[in-house]
């Protein structure tokens, strides 16, 4: 439950949605195709606003305020 609360406080949404996603669809892979997929995961999410939101909350001591959407 720790690291629950950690994830829910600390990790942007976009985030930890487009994880689970990529957890759920991805059964069945090759571990090369997972691979690439979290790569390209990887460069979405930190070409983003909430990948330098975490890095600035986190240095300024102060909670993240979250802006990407699954939408978007």
């Amino acid at each position: 439950m720790e690291i629950a609360r950690d994830i829910a406080r600390n990790t942007a949404p976009l985030s930890v949605a487009l994880s689970k996603q990529l957890l759920w669809d991805t059964w069945g892979y090759s571990p090369e195709e997972i691979e690439r997929l979290e790569t390209d995961l990887h460069h979405r999410l930190m070409a983003g606003p909430d990948a330098r939101e975490g890095v600035l909350a986190y240095l300024e001591k102060r909670p993240p305020v979250w802006r990407g959407r699954l939408d978007d």
